[in-house]
């Protein structure tokens, strides 16, 4: 496991960032032709595809597990329509962030689905197209609820980048500089 995977609470969603690194080599990020989900059946309950339109982020996929607590349909909806309560914000800023640095974002937080509190973790990663444009968003998401005897949790809600794309260790240590926030953190 890389540094970087054990900033990922939720194992499914490390092995769906360590699935994206093997396919991405020395490429800055795979291309959307090289995920097939054949290589990766147990963790389709949580994998989520966007596509990138603009500065926009619509769901292709989502997986049926992570799907489940919106008790609907999801493709077709822009990234901007899911409502996680205070998480909310925290998820569309993890999309945007994919989206302005070409690199994997991770949000951790927590929400409240039908008044019960919930732990919730995406781990969201850069696809190109056949000209190494980016184009779509693959990663994961979990929603899971907090067992009667686990403590209640800590509303932290964080957002940033992971710094996975080497161009030099300093431009990587600048990037994450620049693109990581602490929001809301909450006793």
């Amino acid at each position: 496991m890389t540094t970087e995977e054990t900033d990922v609470q939720f194992p499914r969603l490390a092995a769906v960032l360590r699935y994206w690194n093997r396919k991405r080599g020395t490429r800055q990020m795979p291309a959307r032709r090289d995920i097939d989900p054949v290589e990766i059946p147990s963790l389709l309950p949580v994998v989520l595809l966007a596509e990138i339109d603009g500065a926009e982020a619509r769901m292709r996929l989502m997986g049926e597990e992570a799907a489940h607590a919106f008790r609907r349909d999801v493709r077709g909806c822009s990234v901007r329509d899911f409502e996680f309560g205070a998480f909310t914000a925290s998820w569309i800023e993890a999309f945007e962030l994919v989206i302005a640095s070409s690199a994997p974002a991770v949000a951790a937080g927590t929400c409240a689905l039908d008044a019960h509190p919930c732990r919730v973790e995406t781990v969201l990663a850069p696809l190109a197209d056949d000209a190494g444009a980016l184009s779509h968003v693959f990663g994961g998401l979990v929603v899971r609820p907090v067992a009667r005897d686990e403590p209640a949790p800590v509303k932290t809600l964080e957002t940033y980048v992971l710094p996975l794309v080497r161009r030099g260790a300093e431009a990587a240590e600048e990037r994450h500089a620049r693109v990581f926030r602490t929001r809301g953190r909450k006793g």
